[in-house]
């Protein structure tokens, strides 16, 4: 069959007839391994990113220099934890800073009256030091 010969609607035509399920399936194909490919490099980032904020959580936490920026073990009342958010009730709030805090590892805070809401860090290993003071969980 000469592609030429006939009008060019219907050789086209013919030509779609012919390979379509070629067509559709190299298409399918290539779909595939794009999402294939998207997918393992989005489970690579998210492995480097978890694996990055554990070391940093690991490395930059000192309970000691936590409760200093409290103001100190006496200064806590009880904590809750509110999904990544800790907050810790103070007794007085100026003896807080901020400043230390924000070298332990927490993106931000936010001071209030008689709290703080302490964004960043890891809440299982922070509660897990709150416990041992017994400070209650509200």
């Amino acid at each position: 069959m000469n592609l030429f010969s006939a009008s060019p609607e219907n050789s086209i035509n013919n030509f779609l007839r012919q390979y379509a399920f070629y067509i559709a399936l190299g298409i399918a194909l290539i779909i595939l391994i794009l999402v294939f490919v998207l997918l393992i490099m989005n489970f690579c980032s998210n492995k480097n990113k978890k694996t990055n904020l554990e070391k940093k959580n690991e490395s930059s936490f000192n309970s000691e220099l936590f409760f200093t920026s409290l103001g100190g073990v006496a200064n806590v009342l009880s904590y809750q934890i509110k999904g990544n958010r800790l907050y810790i009730y103070l007794k007085n709030i100026d003896l807080f800073n901020g400043e230390v805090i924000k070298n332990l590892g927490v993106t931000s805070y936010i001071k209030m009256s008689n709290k703080v809401a302490l964004l960043g860090l890891d809440n299982q290993n922070i509660e897990t030091i709150l416990r041992q003071y017994n400070f209650p969980n509200v």
